[in-house]
């Protein structure tokens, strides 16, 4: 009664969901893959089943919380992949992996400026958002090495690099670009982290939580993701608005939180 009780009074009464995606695509393209970590918490017994986004998804268990485990069994039809007798326990969190395509609206290009034009040795890039949601907190690292931030890019809104606030002239930046500069190397290639642990001076006014939600996702990624290239710009943000979806396997979605990496140049100015 007591661990019930304890129970009850950390993590409520109510069942919920969370999700949590980032998409992934080069600049311009209209999809990219995208990878969902999709939680689910009861505050009873419940048997879940647990349906893929769209046909083309894959899904399976990742996390089971102590105690129990997983012991739900995958079916594929015409209609897609869902988990069914998904065994949720009173306060026992479970979390699964979805990976499939995702819409990028009209996508999100970033293209070169013209030297020419601009009248500068090292012109930058303009990025244009045709995402169909407002991007927060972007992040944009230029071929030079050089990171511009956006506390908001709306959608349809075309924005160049110059305009982004540099990262590093303010204090509060400095220590995750010192976490940034330092490299791996693999074969020719020097890896980029992406140190999500120093985010949170530089992104919570803007957009609260989501250094918590990148510093998720670069955990469950590969120890040596190169998150950053040095050849082509890397733009990471937060597509507001989340996927637009209220509801998961019949328990209410608390938390919709959509990420994006676009890499590359690409896609019409």
């Amino acid at each position: 009664f007591l661990i019930v009780g304890i129970g009850m009074i950390a993590k409520g009464v109510s069942g919920r969901a969370r999700h949590l995606s980032l998409v992934e695509a080069g600049a311009g393209m209209s999809k990219g893959t995208v990878r969902r970590y999709r939680g689910f918490f009861a505050s009873r017994a419940k048997e879940l089943t647990v349906r893929t986004t769209d046909a083309s998804s894959v899904v399976r268990t990742v996390i089971v919380s102590e105690p129990g485990e997983a012991e739900d069994r995958l079916v594929v039809d015409r209609e897609g992949a869902r988990l069914e007798n998904v065994n949720a326990l009173p306060w026992q969190t479970l979390v699964m992996r979805e990976d499939g395509v995702a819409s990028l609206g009209e996508g999100i290009a970033i293209v070169k400026k013209d030297p020419a034009a601009s009248g500068a040795a090292s012109p930058g890039v303009t990025v244009k958002n045709r995402s169909g949601h407002n991007l927060r907190g972007a992040i944009l690292r230029l071929p030079g090495g050089e990171f511009r931030y956006f506390a908001k890019i709306a959608d349809g809104d075309a924005v160049e690099s110059s305009v982004g606030r540099e990262l590093g002239s303010l204090p509060k930046d400095r220590a995750w670009l010192t976490a940034v500069g330092t490299t791996a190397t693999v074969g020719t290639m020097h890896i980029y982290p992406l140190r999500a642990y120093s985010l949170a001076p530089i992104l919570e006014d803007d957009a609260p939580g989501l250094a918590d939600a990148w510093q998720a996702v670069e955990e469950a990624a590969q120890r040596d993701a190169a998150w950053f290239v040095d050849d082509v710009p890397v733009l990471v943000a937060q597509m507001d608005g989340g996927e637009g979806r209220t509801s998961d396997a019949g328990l209410r979605l608390e938390s919709d939180r959509l990420l994006v990496r676009v890499v590359g140049f690409g896609g019409a100015p």
